[in-house]
């Protein structure tokens, strides 16, 4: 599981949005071979990308 998200001084350093995205897909539960595969997404933060793959 991901660290939890913080709140900085100018508001939140991820979305709201991409949180309620990313508890969703949960990419952080896919098997080694799953996160590897998609590790561009991944880092890349391509929220598109990660739900294409978690919803098969």
């Amino acid at each position: 599981m991901p660290a939890p998200i913080s709140r900085s001084r100018n508001g939140w350093r991820v979305a709201p949005e991409a949180i309620a995205v990313l508890n969703r897909i949960a990419w952080w539960d896919g098997g080694i071979d799953r996160i590897a595969a998609n590790d561009a997404a991944i880092v890349g933060a391509d929220l598109a990308a990660l739900e294409k793959v978690a919803t098969g």
